[in-house]
């Protein structure tokens, strides 16, 4: 897993590691892999674009996570707080 990378641009991380991969190798070979490089670096583009496209429902679905979990964490820390206090009690 590629950390200076999101979860949901690893598939993108990849792509580009092998890329760098492929033009170490073409600078130390005779042989040319430029095509393949190429062909590469325009589905490594395709996909940077699918992913983004569909960024808007990621990103909501992974905001509505936190703000479920960290709502759920203040009330039961208010909870707590007003247990202590004497006002609430279960």
């Amino acid at each position: 897993m590629f950390h200076d990378y999101l979860s949901f641009e690893q598939p993108i991380a990849e792509l580009e590691a092998k890329i760098d991969e492929l033009r170490l190798v073409n600078s130390d070979n005779r042989i040319s892999i430029n095509e393949e490089i190429d062909n590469l670096l325009i589905k490594s583009e395709r996909l940077t674009e699918k992913v983004y496209s569909n960024l808007s429902n990621e990103l909501d679905v992974a905001i509505d996570k936190l703000l479920k979990i960290n709502t759920e964490k203040r009330i039961k820390n208010r909870i707590n707080k007003f247990s202590k206090m004497g006002i609430y009690s279960d």
